[in-house]
C-alpha cells in the first residue's frame, strides 16, 4: 500500500487496512502460474481502479472483469492453463459462465450471502454451511480441515461449492468456497 494525497492520480484507489485507516494506494491486478512442488512464476502486474478513478490507460474493472480479461491474455499469450485459483475476489456469475465457455476450472472464494439451490431449496450459503456442521465433513488432517463438498445450481447452472471448516483463534469457522470443475 503506497500513500497518496490526491484523489485523481491515476492507478491510485481507496484501500481498506485493518491496521490502518482508509487511504489511498495503488490497487494491483496480479497473476502467476502455480505448479505444484514448484514456486509461482509470476506472470503479470496491472493497476486496478474504481470507477471514479476510470481513464483510458487505467480503465475500470469489476474483480470478474479484470480476471477474466487476465486470463484471456494469458491465453493469447499461449500460457496453459489447466485452472484458475482466485483470491481477493468472490464468485459471481460471470466467473462461472466464463469457465464453463473456455472449459477452465475455477476455485474462488464464495459470500456466505449468496443464494444457492440444493436438493430442490433456495438457500444461502450461510445456511447450507450450518446444515453441514465440522463433524459431517471429512477431515483432512494434513490441513486440520473439514470439508464437505456439495453440487449446487444457480441461474447460470451447477457448479460444487466447498464448506470448508477450520479453526481460526480455537474456534471453528466457516469458510465457503465455490468450485467450479469441468
Amino acid at each position: 500500500m503506497v500513500p497518496h494525497a490526491g484523489r485523481t492520480m491515476e492507478g491510485v484507489n481507496y484501500h481498506y487496512s485493518g491496521q490502518a485507516q482508509t487511504r489511498l494506494g495503488h490497487q494491483f491486478t496480479s497473476a502467476a502460474l502455480v505448479r505444484f512442488g514448484e514456486d509461482p512464476v509470476p506472470l503479470l502486474e496491472r493497476f486496478k481502479v474504481s470507477q471514479a478513478l476510470h481513464t483510458e490507460r487505467y480503465p475500470y474493472r469489476t474483480a470478474t472483469q479484470e480476471m477474466i480479461h487476465v486470463v484471456q491474455d494469458c491465453l493469447a499469450a499461449g500460457v496453459p492453463m489447466a485452472g484458475l485459483l482466485l483470491d481477493g475476489e468472490f464468485g459471481r456469475d460471470a466467473a462461472v459462465t466464463f469457465s464453463r465457455e473456455h472449459q477452465i476450472p475455477v476455485l474462488i472464494r464464495a459470500k456466505a450471502n449468496m443464494t444457492v439451490q440444493f436438493e430442490g431449496e433456495g438457500l444461502t450459503l450461510g445456511a447450507l454451511s450450518r446444515q453441514f456442521p465440522p463433524e459431517r465433513c471429512h477431515l483432512y488432517a494434513e490441513f486440520g480441515w473439514r470439508v464437505r463438498r456439495l453440487s449446487v445450481t444457480r441461474e447460470v447452472g451447477g457448479f460444487d461449492v466447498l464448506i470448508v471448516w477450520r479453526k481460526v483463534h480455537g474456534v471453528d469457522t466457516v469458510f465457503p468456497v465455490q468450485h467450479v470443475w469441468w
